[in-house]
């Protein structure tokens, strides 16, 4: 009986044995196919969004549509010795990363060796993991927030700290701190934000910090560099400039025989340096790749405008500087960029449909039309030009260059061999540009030609006043003419006919010569006394150019006739144009 229930026992287990071999078999089988199907094992879940069995593309569906962003909108608390303060993920602009948390649940399993992996997939069938979200946030706003959070925490531990001075590395060391770590802080607020327990409280106790250790060997990894030449590369059609390095080195030995004998804390020192001169300044390959100027520009405005020289000065800034590598094409709207009151510029006198009214970048386009003419000289390219609504005093008629953020640009292109350098300044009331390059063997003289080929007198606008008598008329702004004009280069090359290159043609509009006209009461005409004979009114006597007397009554003024526009001088003659009134600032769309 004992043997066969023994025998019975046995076969039983044996068969329990089977069975569980055979399941575990299966479930292992299943966790293979589900590790190699491409989609998520089963039993995962992220930020308590159940995922299994999904794609990638589904899973990431799935949390955008059951993950909420304003959960970041909770506070973490967080306890910093005996203070508590919170952190809101909002504030840092922290938000759901929907592909990389989905990438996350994939690839939990798929981490260690193969057996491992499949442990990890055999066990999931039996138990739930939760797999924390991902987040993205500004990094500079939460460095900042974390930095406020622990201002006032202990105190904070002072690093080791160095500076190069002429051929000596002066060194001040450190002092210890108490406060919690900051690394480890960080840590835990963005892994609370990851898993979602808001609940529970971080804590964090003072710890006594010292400075990370000083050594000679640190300085070196730090400091120590050989000298390198600067160079430039043209990379995708524009100049990329490489500075030199100038190498640094000092004697190991004796560097750390000098930190071993300043131990104390805030202790300042000098470690002697050995100081390595490149063979090529980027100061020497500018003064090589800009040594001549083939272009320059200058013309006057009114320094009393502050606010529109303040735009010229800022516009000037902007441009100042710019290099252009061969066949590049420069935009002034892309180097100066939008008009703006929070880039700076500020409201001045601008055109706008024919007349001048207040408006945001006054005075940019006399920087434009200043640059375009050292174009000109410099015998670029010119891509984009237009011309403004009505003339300007600051240039000669056909030379300027009207700009309008988003509309109108003034665009050239290096057409030279070499890169080129743009050079703007702006100073007690002169706007100058220049443009340096490679003068080339076959050396060139660029001058204007400007040709008149038409003339409106400015049209009239009367507009009643109330304020003059009836009938009465005023002249209260003479207008300008409109004129058509054809601009020219003139190219001329030493052995060879001078070059007539056509440029452009400008079309201004006069403004209105306005008069006021008297719509008011008229003023009756005096009347003698009773008694009185009128008396006839006396010419006044005029002196003649020669000192004489003359009795004849002098001849009623008639108007000059207007006299014909003549061609626009030349380069030399517009480089001290009349000081620029007020009102005839710039673009024709206000800028």
């Amino acid at each position: 009986m004992g043997v066969y229930t023994l025998k019975r026992l046995k076969k039983k287990t044996y068969i329990i044995l089977c069975a569980v071999l055979i399941l575990a078999v299966l479930f292992a089988a299943s966790a293979v196919r589900a590790y190699g199907s491409g989609k998520i094992p089963g039993g995962t879940r992220a930020g308590g969004v159940d995922v299994s069995g999904l794609t990638l593309e589904e899973a990431t569906d799935k949390l955008r549509q059951n993950l909420d962003n304003s959960i970041f909108d909770k506070a973490v608390h967080v306890v910093l010795g005996d203070v508590e303060k919170t952190v809101v993920p909002s504030d840092f602009l922290a938000a759901y990363d929907y592909e990389k948390t989905a990438e996350k649940a994939s690839h939990h399993l798929k981490e260690g060796n193969f057996f491992l992996r499949i442990g990890r997939a055999f066990c999931s069938f039996f138990v739930k993991q939760e797999v924390g979200v991902e987040i993205e946030y500004d990094k500079v706003a939460y460095e900042d927030i974390l930095e406020s959070l622990l201002a006032d925490i202990g105190d904070r531990v002072v690093e080791h700290s160095w500076e190069i001075q002429d051929d000596k590395l002066v060194v001040t060391t450190g002092r210890p701190g108490l406060m919690p770590d900051a690394e480890s802080v960080s840590g835990a607020i963005l892994e609370t934000i990851r898993m979602g327990t808001y609940n529970e409280k971080i804590t964090f106790e003072k710890e006594s910090r010292r400075p990370a250790p000083l050594t000679a060997e640190k300085l070196q990894d730090k400091i120590c560099a050989e000298s390198s030449n600067a160079y430039y590369e043209i990379v995708e059609g524009k100049v990329v400039m490489y500075p030199h390095v100038l190498g640094v080195s000092f004697d190991k030995a004796e560097a750390q025989a000098i930190i071993d004998s300043h131990t104390g804390d805030g202790a300042t020192f000098e470690i002697p340096l050995v100081i390595h001169e490149p063979e090529i300044t980027l100061e020497e390959i500018e003064a090589q790749m800009f040594s001549d100027v083939i272009g320059e520009y200058a013309t006057r405005f009114n320094s009393g405008d502050v606010a529109r020289s303040k735009n010229i000065a800022l516009a000037s800034n902007k441009i100042n500087g710019t290099i252009l590598a061969p066949g590049e094409v420069f935009s002034y709207n892309g180097v100066v960029g939008e008009r703006s009151y929070s880039e700076g510029f500020e409201t001045a006198s601008v055109y706008v449909n024919g007349e001048t009214v207040p408006g945001i970048g006054g005075g940019i386009c006399q920087v434009s039309s200043t640059l375009f003419n050292a174009v000109v000289f410099a015998n670029l390219d010119i891509v984009e030009r237009v011309n403004h609504q009505l003339t300007v005093s600051y240039v000669p008629l056909g030379r300027d260059a009207t700009v309008d953020y988003g509309n109108i640009d003034f665009r050239f292109r290096n057409s030279t061999e070499f890169p080129i350098k743009i050079v703007c300044s702006s100073e007690g009331g002169k706007m100058y540009t220049a443009i340096y390059g490679q003068e080339t063997e076959d050396r060139e003289t660029v001058s204007f030609e400007t040709v008149t080929i038409g003339h409106t007198d400015p049209p009239e606008r009367k507009v009643d006043d109330p304020t003059l008598p009836l009938g009465e008329e005023k002249v209260e702004s003479e207008g300008s003419s409109g004129y058509v004009v054809d601009t020219y280069k003139i190219i001329e090359r030493e052995g060879r006919e001078p070059e007539k290159v056509y440029l452009c043609r400008s079309n201004y509009n006069g403004s209105f010569r306005v008069i006021h006209v008297g719509t008011g009461e008229a003023v009756p005409s005096p009347t003698p006394d009773e008694g009185e004979e009128p008396t006839a009114s006396v010419s006044p006597v005029t002196p003649t150019p020669s000192g004489t007397s003359s009795h004849a009554p002098s001849p009623s003024p008639t108007r000059a006739p207007s006299p014909s526009p003549t061609a626009t001088p030349e380069a030399e003659e517009a480089e001290t144009p009349a000081p620029t009134p007020d009102s005839d600032s710039v673009s024709d769309s206000g800028l």
